[in-house]
Order: C-alpha cells, then sequence, then structure tokens
C-alpha cells in the first residue's frame, strides 16, 4: 500500500495519513510536462496545458484544490516584489492556515463543505509566499528548531499514523484500563511519548532511509544526465574544432599552426 496502492491507486486504507502522495506524485509530474511543453515564461498558458491533465484524472473530486495549489507554488519560484505586503501575506496565510468551524470564522461563505480544505490550502500558499518576501521572517524561520522539524517532516509524516495505531492505543488501554489512571492525565502521557517517540524514530528513519534514498535517487540522475551532458559537450566540442580547422584552411588564424614543441612551422 506504501509503495504502489497509495502513490499509483490512492489506496490508504491501512494508513489514511498517506492520501496526500499520489496528488504530489500526479502534480509533479504533470507540472513538469505542462512546462516542458509551453516553457516557464507564459505561466498562464502553462495552468491551461496543466489544468486538462488534472482534470483527466480527477473529474469532480475535491482534491482538484490541492493540484491548484502544486501549480500555484511553482508560481513562486518566478522574481515578485512583495515585500511591501509580505507581512500582510503572513498574516492571511496564518489565519487561513488555521481555519475551524468557530465563530472567529463565520465571515467565511459555505463553500459546499469544504471550506476548511479550502481555506488551509489557500493559507499555505500565501504563508510560503509572505516568507519568501519577507527575509527577516525568513530568517526566523531558518533556525535550528525549525529547519529540524522541517528535515524530519516527512520522515514524520510517513511512519506517524503507524505509531499511534500501535504504540499510542496500547500505553493509553494500558495507563487506563490496567492502571485506572483518568482519561485526562492518561491522555497527556500518551501525547507526550508520542511526540518524542515519533521524533525519535522520524529522526532515524531520516538518517538512514531518507537520505541515502535521496542519494540514491541523485546519483541516478546524474548518471541517466551525464550521456545526455557528454554527447552536448562533445558535440559542441567538435563543431568548434571544425571551424577552427576550416578557418586554418582558410588563412582565418593568421596562416600559421604553432606546434607546442616548435616555434613555428608552417
Amino acid at each position: 500500500m506504501a509503495f504502489v496502492g497509495a502513490p499509483l491507486l490512492g489506496e490508504t486504507a491501512l494508513n489514511s495519513p498517506l492520501w496526500t502522495i499520489r496528488i504530489e506524485l500526479l502534480g509533479s509530474l504533470f507540472l513538469f510536462a505542462a512546462y516542458a511543453i509551453v516553457g516557464t515564461k507564459r505561466p498562464i498558458v502553462a495552468f491551461l496545458a496543466y489544468l486538462p491533465m488534472v482534470l483527466l484524472t480527477n473529474w469532480a473530486n475535491i482534491s482538484i484544490v490541492h493540484f491548484i495549489a502544486i501549480f500555484g507554488g511553482s508560481l513562486l519560484n518566478r522574481p515578485h516584489n512583495l515585500s511591501k505586503i509580505s507581512w500582510y501575506l503572513i498574516a492571511a496565510g496564518l489565519i487561513g492556515g488555521g481555519f475551524d468551524y468557530s465563530e472567529f470564522y463565520a465571515w467565511v461563505p459555505v463553500m459546499g463543505g469544504e471550506e476548511k480544505l479550502i481555506m488551509n490550502t489557500l493559507g499555505a500558499v500565501l504563508l510560503v509566499a509572505g516568507t519568501l518576501a519577507n527575509p527577516a521572517f525568513a530568517a526566523r524561520s531558518a533556525s535550528k528548531a525549525p529547519v529540524f522539524l522541517g528535515r524530519v517532516s516527512y520522515s514524520s509524516y510517513l511512519i506517524h499514523w503507524p505509531i499511534i495505531c500501535s504504540f499510542s492505543f496500547g500505553m493509553l488501554y494500558v495507563l487506563k484500563l490496567q492502571l485506572g489512571l483518568d482519561h485526562q492525565t492518561a491522555a497527556l502521557i500518551v501525547l507526550a511519548s508520542t511526540l518524542a517517540f515519533v521524533l525519535v524514530a522520524a529522526t532515524c528513519f531520516e538518517r538512514y532511509v531518507d537520505a541515502p534514498a535521496t542519494r540514491l535517487a541523485s546519483n541516478l540522475a546524474r548518471r541517466l544526465m551525464r550521456p545526455a551532458a557528454v554527447a552536448v559537450q562533445a558535440k559542441a566540442g567538435s563543431s568548434a574544432l571544425g571551424d577552427d580547422l576550416w578557418e586554418l584552411r582558410r588563412g582565418g588564424l593568421g596562416g600559421m599552426w604553432r606546434h607546442p614543441n616548435q616555434e613555428s612551422e608552417p
């Protein structure tokens, strides 16, 4: 399910948080395809090429919001002069990311029951845009603790649900039913121990699984791309050599070719 079912078929019955993997995989492939077809200088045309691919695979599915967000994220790599409104973007991103159905968000229009999904997704894009446009905020986000959490976030995402379904549930059962602790106390102990367990396990997973896999993928990419790069370089070199020989025959290089071991030789 982790390696085939979730990314290719969207099957996540045993590990429900993996529902995002299929969207990430397809969205990345569609994104690269769209930009490869129309180039990167015309984002609107690229989006028009991207959208049909999404609709063909996710017709009438609310996950289209996530696919649009992936394309929106790609637009953040383009140069934008948003520094004057960066704090507004950050504030809007935090508000959107924190959406719940409380009275504080009564101003949000009804969106077919998908208000949280749309607000959270929009908030994420705005928060990243504001962070990129605000060097001071970005510097604080790049301190040791956020960088560490960012490094282990993907590993945490992959392994936290099996840990909750085994360690956390089992520990709650022991604390409540066997040791007789009240629910609030048992839940707090389980919460703290689960967070610690997930961070330790994610650190190990990142070091011994995720990082080696990333290095392997990078090495494979370099090996696959190297023959093409060498061919292009060789073609350019042979073309330059051919031009020099042609100029030599025409006398365009001064009519003399100096051998490295001889001062002059016709």
